[in-house]
């Protein structure tokens, strides 16, 4: 087995892959944790308003759960919109494993390093997307409440630790 370096392992790449995918269940509690925070985000004017910049539709996948699992991010339109599945042609199509969203939502994984290194992969024009990925940060404090209640993450994760954000309000 290798060290990582420390530099990747700053920017949250440094954790091994998983040698096996999550159970059905795990991987529909980080689906469902995920559409739970979107949600939040759509019916937020502000940050809605805000990540409809990107004006994309995104299909973000989970590749490695049992059952098929996809998210449409509808950000081509204000107030943004979600929708179950992979729901008509998107302009970016996004693969990534289970574990990873919930290390991207709980602060603990960068996601422009994470498809750099080849640990997400993508088609399309990703830039659109990455550009409001600052704006989505917001709510890690909002996932990571919803992680630790849930049970998706221990209280001593480095992404729980010490939240970026104040869960959002109105």
């Amino acid at each position: 087995m290798s060290t990582p370096n420390r530099r990747a392992d700053r920017a949250g790449l440094g954790v091994e892959r998983a040698a096996t995918p999550p159970s059905a269940e795990r991987a529909q509690a980080v689906y469902d944790a995920f559409v739970d925070v979107m949600t939040k985000a759509t019916l937020h004017s502000e940050i809605s308003s805000r990540l409809s910049f990107a004006d994309i539709v995104a299909h973000v996948h989970l590749r490695d759960a049992p059952q098929e699992l996809a998210l449409t991010l509808l950000f081509d339109r204000s107030p943004v919109e979600i929708a179950h599945g992979a729901v008509g042609q998107a302009d970016v199509e996004l693969f990534i494993d289970t574990q990873d969203v919930l290390r991207f939502w709980t602060g603990d994984m960068h996601l422009a390093m994470a498809i750099a290194a080849g640990h997400v992969d993508y088609s399309g024009p990703v830039r659109k997307l990455l550009r409001i990925v600052p704006i989505a940060r917001r709510l890690v404090a909002d996932f990571a409440a919803q992680a630790l209640d849930s049970g998706l993450a221990a209280e001593d994760e480095p992404g729980l630790r010490s939240p970026l954000v104040a869960p959002i309000t109105d």
